[in-house]
C-alpha cells in the first residue's frame, strides 16, 4: 500500500520490511503478555512504565547531531572547480542500473543559484527536487 499510496520505492519497502516484520511480532508478544486476563498486576505495572518512560523521553533534551562533512584538496583554482562539481546539464541517457528500475529516484540534473561558496543548489531527481 505504502508503494501504490505514497510512492515509496520498492527497494526501500524490500529493506526495511524485516525491521517491520520483527517489530509487528515483537508487539505481539509484548501485547500478549501484558494483557492476559490473570495478571492484573503485571499489566498495570508494564503500562504505568511505558507511560513514565514516554513522559521522561519527551520531557528530556536531546543532543543529536545530523551533521556530516568531508574534506577534499584539489589542486586547481576555486573559479575552475565550482563549474565542474556544482552543477550539470540534464542526464539524457536512460536508466539502466537495477536499483534505479527498482524504484530508487535517479539523478537527473544539478543547477545553482551562482558560482561561489555558500551558492543554493537544486538536485534534481526522477522522483523530485532535493
Amino acid at each position: 500500500m505504502s508503494a501504490v499510496f505514497l510512492g515509496e520505492g520498492v527497494i526501500c519497502l524490500l529493506i526495511v520490511s524485516p525491521l517491520i516484520f520483527a517489530f509487528i511480532i515483537t508487539g505481539v508478544f509484548i501485547g500478549k503478555a501484558m494483557f492476559k486476563k490473570r495478571n492484573q498486576n503485571l499489566n498495570l505495572s508494564i503500562v504505568s512504565f511505558l507511560f513514565m518512560l514516554f513522559l521522561v523521553d519527551s520531557v528530556s533534551n536531546h543532543q543529536y547531531e545530523n551533521l556530516v562533512s568531508d574534506v577534499i584538496i584539489v589542486n586547481a583554482p576555486p573559479k575552475e572547480v565550482w563549474k565542474h562539481v556544482v552543477a550539470f546539464d540534464r542526464i539524457e541517457k536512460k536508466e539502466n542500473y537495477w536499483l534505479f528500475k527498482m524504484g530508487m529516484p535517479s539523478p537527473v540534473a544539478a543547477s545553482v543559484d551562482g558560482y561561489y561558496e555558500g551558492a543554493g543548489r537544486k538536485c534534481i531527481f526522477s522522483m523530485g527536487i532535493f
